[in-house]
Order: structure tokens, then sequence, then C-alpha cells
């Protein structure tokens, strides 16, 4: 027999006669109308476990069980006039709620607004200030000026020093002979190094006269790096600058070798190699790392500074470049203001959405609590379930009954609400 159908029997007494199935107070017994209902003080779980021993655990008769709780506890919840003015003042709360946080992100929409208007009018006195810049003349950075000229002083002869160094420390670690060397300055230091490198050979030169161009063109590439934004310029400054430290300690390693050897020969006794570890303590090889890697760490610096103080010259291109900097950022705040208001006018929208539901609720005349509906119907099933295992029934089954509920609620609370 269909369940639902049974709440709509009715009884028809016979006229001048009391009806067999009426209770003291003349209302009727539903427990005889239908003995499947849930008796009176009897719990969901209860009811769901005594229906379960009814039918042996029958998994076919649970959604018809299941639809019976959904429309009990709804009939129930209709009945109860202090439930039904909880539920509507719950809503009613909800919704002033919902109407206070649209006035809060109505504030916050305003804010972004006057926002934008703010650094709007910062972006049109920044664009009036460019134009009247590059109406007027050109101004020369007389600070910027007096730098260049200085660096340039400085890095022409230091630039010289280190071609010298660099070709006279590659002929002298290399190709010199150095039984004619008599000290450290003239192993580092010789002015006939490029025309001795000639005599020994066409590569011996090219190798003397490129090896300074190597340096200096490391130095040029560092310049570069450094006025990169990227994370990416550290590694590679790094990079540049061990190369560099790398080349030194070779021509160091070999200058104090040759003079350590030289010396060896002059001596009556015998004397070990040599080797790193005495390097390390030799005055001569940190003398020459010192006057070829400083050196060269002092050119890029000053390298730098004249390059700087050169895109600088023009004062009123850095006005310019300054500006169009503060422009740039002015822009990038006003995108993420106009960014934010259009999410809170999105949520805006989903709020009205909101408020819409609430108020459509409290126009309805009863008002259930679907989360109270759910709460039963699962009682009711747990219930059912702890009869099926009372009953020994399968785990299979049991894995059925709970695809059943699954299903049955899916189908109240995603379609019905």
């Amino acid at each position: 027999m269909d369940i639902k159908k049974l709440f709509k029997q009715k009884d028809q007494p016979q006229v001048g006669s009391e009806h067999p199935l009426t209770t003291n107070n003349g209302t009727m017994d539903v427990q005889f109308l239908n003995p499947d209902a849930r008796r009176d003080k009897e719990t969901y779980n209860q009811w769901g476990s005594r229906m379960c021993g009814k039918v042996a655990a029958s998994n076919v008769a649970l959604p018809a069980y299941l639809q019976s709780v959904y429309y009990d506890v709804k009939k129930v919840q209709s009945q109860n006039d202090t439930l039904q003015l909880k539920l509507k003042q719950d809503i009613q709360n909800e919704a002033d709620k919902n109407r206070s946080d649209q006035n809060d992100t109505f504030d916050k929409i305003k804010n972004c607004e006057d926002k934008v208007n703010l650094h709007q009018q910062e972006l049109d006195d920044l664009k009036k200030a460019k134009h009247k810049i590059e109406e007027g003349k050109e101004e020369v950075n007389k600070e910027e000026k007096m730098k260049m000229i200085i660096g340039i002083g400085i890095i022409i002869p230091l630039t010289i020093y280190l071609i010298v160094f660099y070709s006279s420390a590659f002929y002298s670690a290399f190709f010199k002979d150095f039984q004619s060397v008599d000290g450290l300055a003239s192993a580092m230091f010789d002015a006939n190094a490029i025309p001795s490198a000639f005599k020994d050979g066409f590569m011996e030169a090219v190798f003397i006269l490129f090896a300074p161009i190597i340096f200096l063109g490391l130095g040029f590439v560092l310049h570069f790096f450094s006025k990169e934004s990227s994370k990416m310029k550290y590694p590679k400054m790094t990079a540049i600058l061990l190369i560099t430290l790398t080349f030194d300690v070779i021509i160091a390693y070999q200058i104090g070798k040759h003079i350590y050897d030289n010396w060896v020969l002059g001596q009556l006794a015998e004397f070990p190699e040599f080797s790193i570890k005495m390097a390390i303590t030799d005055p001569n090889f940190w003398a020459v790392i010192f006057c070829g890697f400083i050196a060269y760490i002092i050119w890029g610096l000053v390298f730098n500074l004249v390059i700087s103080a050169y895109n600088n010259l023009d004062l009123t291109k850095s006005k310019l470049k300054h500006i169009d900097s503060e422009m740039a950022e002015i822009k990038m705040k006003i995108d993420k203001s106009l960014n934010d208001k259009n999410q809170l006018q999105s949520e805006i929208t989903k709020l009205k959405g909101e408020e819409q539901k609430l108020l459509s609720q409290l126009g309805n005349f009863v008002i259930y609590s679907i989360a109270d509906i759910k709460t039963e119907m699962n009682n009711f099933y747990t219930g059912w379930l702890q009869n099926m295992v009372a009953q020994g029934c399968s785990i299979q089954s049991q894995q059925e009954a709970k695809r059943i509920y699954e299903n049955t609620i899916n189908e109240f609370f995603n379609v019905q609400q």
C-alpha cells in the first residue's frame, strides 16, 4: 500500500453511532488507521528501527518510509506555532543582516570610487606637469655632469692600467722566461710584453692583445646585469665575478710558481714543488690578485657611475622619466580600485539575490526548517540501519540502504527546496 495515501484517508462514521476507532477525546486514533505511522512520543530513530523490523529489512520499502518521514516532519512543523514564529524571526534576522551587509558593501564601493577619483586627479596633475616640462627649455643636471667628468677622469687611466696589467700578467703567466725576472713588479708589469708576444708568434700576440679585452668586456656585461629588474640578475652578477676571480687566481698562481721555481734554481738545497697551499701563504699570490681583481672591481664601479651620470645628465629627461614612473604606479592603483569595485558589485548582486529568497520565504504561510527535516530523516535511517545490523543483514544490503537514503535526500533537497 502507498504510504502517502494513508495520510489522505478519512473515516466515514455512521450517523447516530460512535466510531469504534475514536479516542476518549473524540479524535481519530491514527495508529489504528495506519499502523505504519509514527506512534505518540516515538522518536524517529525508534520509528525507523520498528519499520525495518516490520518489513524484514527490505530496502524496497525504504524510499516510501523516508517520504513519510519527510511529510510527517513538515506536518509537525506546520502545526507548531512557536516554531513557526521562531523560524520567521530567524529569517527576518537574516534578512536584516543581509541589508546591513549590502549597506557596508555600498560604503566600500563608494570608498573605491573616491580612491579612483583621487588617483585620477593625481594622474591629471602629473600629465599637466609633464606637458609643462616638455614645453620648457632643456636643462642640464650640473651635479650629474660633474660626476661624469670625474668618472671619465678616473676610468681612462684605470682602463690603461688594466690593459697594461693583464697583457703583462698573461704574458708572464704563460710565455715569459723568468730567468731575467728579478722581482714581482717586473713579472706583473712588463712594458715589452706585447712586442715580445709578437716575436714569439702570431697566436701568442693575439692571446696577449685580447686578454685585457675579455676582462673589460666582463665588466661591461656586469654593469648591464646590475640594471636588470629580475631576481636573476644576482646569480648572473655573481657568475661574472667568479669567472673574473678564477682567471686572476690562475694568473697569480702561475706567476707565483714561476718566481718560486726561478728562486729554487739558485739554491743548493732541494725544495718542494710549488702548490696551492704554498700559493695561499705566498704574498706574491695575493699581490697579483689585488692588483688585478680589486682594480677590476673599482673599474666596474666607476664605469657604472659614469653611465648612470650620463643617463641623468639631461635634467628634463630625468624629470620626465620620474613622472612616467609615478604615472604608471598611479594607473596600477586605479586598476586595483576598479577591480575591487567590480568584485564588490558582484557581491551586491549576490546579496540582493539572497535577500529576494529570504523575503519570499517570509511571504510563505508556513515555513519549514530544512535542517530539522534532514536531521529526522537521518535519525529514521540510522534506526533502520541499526535494525539491519541486529538482523545480521549483509554489508552489501546495508550499502544499498545507504545509497537509497542518499538518493532520496538528494531528490527532496536538491529538487524540491
